[in-house]
C-alpha cells in the first residue's frame, strides 16, 4: 500500500500497526483540513496497543526535517496540547509506539476524529484519524450517549478548562463552578488590568471647569463677579462691625468627576463586590477540603500503624496484605488529590485577595477617591477605559456562566466508562419501572456535574417500595473484615483481594423492627467480547474474579453469617453466543448493548435483565 495526494503516491509511506504486526494504512491525505474526507481516514480502535511508521525507502529520498505529526487529546502540565511527532525514517525500521497499555498510561484519544500533519519536501499535507471503540459500531455507542444524557445531562463528559480539548492540568482537578472560572480569569488578566489602571491614573479623563471662591485677595474677575458684589451675598459677606472687601474670584479647575470616570468608579465598586462574593464561596470550599484532608491524613495514619503491626506478623493472610497496600494506594492518591486541590484554592485566594487591595487602591487613594459613582455607561474613548470595561464584562459573562474563555470544554469520556454507567444506570431504571422510588442517589451531591464530572467511587442509590429496600453501589471498595464493616457502619465485607465490584445490590424486607437483610447480587460491566472474558478449557483471570464475588459476607445475624451474594452476573457488550443470557460455571453472562435495526434501536439483553431481578 502508498499513501496518496491527488491521486498520485506520495514518496513516503505512513501507516499505523498494532502489536501483531498489522498495518492500518495511512492512504490519503489532503492540502488543508478542510477538504478532508472524513470518510477515507484511518480508523484506529480505542485502547489499542498502537504504533507509527513513517519512512522512505530510498535514502536519497529522504530529508531531516521530515516530520509525521498526529494530533490527541491530552495536555501537559504547561496546558500546551501533546503532539505525537515521528521523524522520518529510511527503510521499515521499528515503530515508534504511541500507546502500549502500560500501568497508568492513558489513551491519547477517546471516540472521534484527529488530525495528522505531514512535512515533507516543503509541503504540508494533512490527513486524520477516526478512533472508534471495540465491540460495538458507532450507531451503537451513539445510543449509549443519548440514553446517559437523558438521564443526566453531559454525564458522558470529562470537563477540562480549555477551550481545546483535554488538559492534565492539576486545576481540571477542581469542582466545576463558575467561581473557580472567575478565579482562573482574574489570574489571567491582572497585568492587563493593572497596566490600564496606571495608564489612566497617569492621564485620567478630565475637563476644565469655571470655579468662583469670595477672598479678601484679589483675583481674577468677571461680570458674575459683579453681579455678586452688588447681591444680597455679596452685600451680607461684605457687612458687618469690621468690613472686608471681599470680592468673587474667578478660577480654572481641573477637575475629574466625568462620565467616564463616574463609569470606572461604579466598574470599581462592582468588580470589588464580586471579587468578595468569589472569595467567600472558595473561602467555604478551601475549609471543606482543610477538613477532608485532615480526615484522609488521619486515615492514612490508622491505616500505616495497622499495616507496620500486620507486616511483622508471620501468619498474615496474602489478601489482608493486599487489602492494607490497595488502602494505601488509595489514601496515598486521595491525599495527593485534595492537597493539590487545598493549593490551588490557596493560590486563588491570594491572587483574589491582591486584586481586591489594588481595586480599594484605586477606588480610595487615586483621583477616584472624589468622584462621583455613575450608572450610566457612556461612551468610551479612550483604549485603557474601555479595555477595564471589556475585562469586566468578561469576567461578568463568566459569573452568568456565558464567558468564552476558560471555560469547560466537554470531551467524551472513555467508552468502557460510558459502559459502565449504561449498566448501572439501566439497573436502577429496571427497578423504578417496578414501582421502586428513588430517595438517594440522584441528587446534587452525587450527580451535579458542576461539582464533580463523574459518578464517585462508593455511590449508593437507594430505592424503596412499601415491601423491601434496595441499595445499588456503585464501584464500592468494601471492608475487608467484620470489624471494619462495623467501624464503617455498613452491612458486608469480604477479604477477597478485589473489593470493588461494578455494581451490588443488596436487598431488605421492611418488617416492622426497621429491616431485614434478604439478598445480595453482584454485576460486573465489562466492554469486551465474552471469548474475552470467559474460557471453557481453564479459568482465567476475568473468571476468577468474577467467581470469587460470591466471598461477601454480611454483619447481620439474619443473614447468618454466611456467604450471602446469591448471583454473580457479568453483563458484556461485545459479541457473545447465540443465547443472550448463558450460565457458565456459577456466574450468568449477559449480553447487554444497543442494537439498531430497521425497526429502530433497542437494548439486547434488557428483558432478560429484568428477569434476573424480577425476584427483587
Amino acid at each position: 500500500m502508498a499513501t496518496h495526494y491527488k491521486g498520485k503516491v506520495l514518496p513516503f509511506r505512513c501507516y499505523f500497526e498494532d502489536r501483531f504486526g498489522r498495518p492500518y494504512e495511512v492512504e490519503q491525505l489532503w492540502k488543508s483540513e478542510e477538504d478532508i474526507d472524513v470518510s477515507r481516514l484511518t480508523v484506529l480502535k480505542e485502547n489499542s496497543r498502537i504504533g507509527l511508521q513513517f519512512y522512505v525507502d530510498e535514502k536519497e529520498v529522504h530529508e531531516s526535517g521530515a516530520v509525521c505529526k498526529i494530533q490527541t487529546n491530552v495536555y501537559d502540565s504547561s496546558d500546551e496540547q501533546v503532539v505525537f511527532d515521528h521523524p522520518l525514517q529510511v527503510g521499515r525500521g521499528r515503530k515508534k509506539w504511541l500507546y502500549q497499555a502500560n500501568d497508568n498510561e492513558e489513551f491519547p484519544w477517546r471516540m472521534g476524529v484527529y488530525f495528522i500533519e505531514v512535512l515533507f519536501g516543503g509541503e504540508r499535507y494533512v490527513g486524520g484519524i477516526n478512533v472508534l471503540p471495540h465491540h460495538l459500531d458507532e450507531s451503537q455507542v451513539r445510543h449509549l450517549h443519548e440514553y446517559l444524557n437523558e438521564q443526566v445531562q453531559d454525564i458522558i463528559y470529562d470537563f477540562v478548562y480549555s477551550n481545546k480539548t483535554l488538559s492534565n492540568d492539576d486545576e481540571a482537578d477542581l469542582p466545576k463552578y463558575w467561581y473557580y472560572d472567575y478565579a482562573r480569569k482574574i489570574a489571567e488578566i491582572y497585568d492587563e488590568y493593572m497596566y490600564c489602571m496606571t495608564a489612566i491614573e497617569r492621564n485620567p479623563h478630565d475637563y476644565i471647569r469655571t470655579s468662583y471662591k469670595p477672598s479678601v485677595r484679589a483675583g481674577k474677575i468677571d461680570h458674575k463677579s459683579i453681579r455678586w458684589a452688588n447681591s444680597n451675598k455679596g452685600l451680607a459677606k461684605n457687612a458687618g462691625v469690621q468690613q472686608s472687601n471681599f470680592q468673587l474670584n474667578k478660577k480654572k479647575i481641573r477637575d475629574f468627576d466625568s462620565k467616564e470616570n463616574r463609569w470606572l468608579k461604579n466598574i470599581l465598586l462592582m468588580w470589588r463586590k464580586d471579587l468578595l462574593e468569589v472569595s467567600s464561596y472558595i473561602e467555604k470550599d478551601l475549609d471543606s477540603y482543610q477538613r477532608k484532608l485532615k480526615e484522609q491524613q488521619d486515615k492514612h495514619n490508622k491505616v500505616k500503624q495497622e499495616k507496620g503491626m500486620l507486616l511483622v506478623k508471620r501468619d498474615t493472610g496474602e489478601n489482608t496484605k493486599k487489602n492494607i497496600k490497595s488502602q494505601m494506594y488509595m489514601l496515598d492518591k486521595d491525599i495527593k488529590k485534595t492537597r493539590t486541590k487545598v493549593s490551588i484554592l490557596n493560590e486563588q485566594l491570594r491572587v483574589l485577595e491582591k486584586m481586591e487591595s489594588k481595586l480599594i487602591f484605586f477606588i480610595d487613594n487615586s483621583f477616584l477617591r472624589d468622584v462621583e459613582r455613575g450608572f450610566r455607561k457612556p461612551f468610551l474613548k479612550k483604549n485603557q477605559y474601555f479595555r477595564v470595561d471589556a475585562i469586566f464584562e468578561e469576567l461578568r459573562k463568566i459569573r452568568e456562566n456565558k464567558g468564552e474563555d476558560n471555560q469547560l470544554t466537554p470531551i467524551l469520556k472513555p467508552t468502557w466508562q460510558i459502559y459502565e454507567y449504561f449498566c448501572l444506570f439501566k439497573v436502577v431504571k429496571t427497578f423504578t419501572d417496578k414501582g421502586f422510588e428513588i430517595v438517594q442517589g440522584i441528587d446534587d451531591d452525587v450527580l451535579n456535574l458542576y461539582f464533580e464530572d463523574r459518578i464517585q467511587e462508593g455511590t449508593k442509590f437507594v430505592l424503596e417500595n412499601e415491601e423491601k429496600i434496595v441499595h445499588v453501589w456503585y464501584d464500592h471498595y468494601h471492608p475487608h473484615t467484620e470489624g471494619e464493616a462495623i467501624e464503617r457502619g455498613e452491612y458486608f465485607y469480604t477479604n477477597l483481594a478485589k473489593k470493588k465490584p461494578d455494581l451490588k445490590i443488596d436487598v431488605f424486607k421492611k418488617t416492622e423492627d426497621g429491616k431485614l437483610f434478604d439478598t445480595s447480587l453482584v454485576m460486573d460491566a465489562k466492554f469486551s467480547q465474552l471469548r474475552n472474558i470467559y474460557n471453557s478449557q481453564y479459568m482465567n483471570k476475568t473468571t476468577e474474579q468474577l467467581t470469587e464475588y460470591y466471598s461477601f459476607f454480611s454483619v447481620l445475624e439474619e443473614a447468618g453469617f454466611r456467604a450471602c451474594v446469591d448471583r454473580v452476573v457479568c453483563l458484556y457488550a461485545g459479541a457473545g453466543t447465540q443465547e443472550v443470557q448463558k450460565r457458565l460455571g456459577v456466574v450468568t453472562y449477559l449480553r447487554f448493548h444497543p442494537e439498531i435495526d430497521e425497526d429502530g434501536p433497542r437494548i439486547v439483553g434488557e428483558e432478560e435483565l429484568k428477569g434476573l431481578l424480577s425476584h427483587i
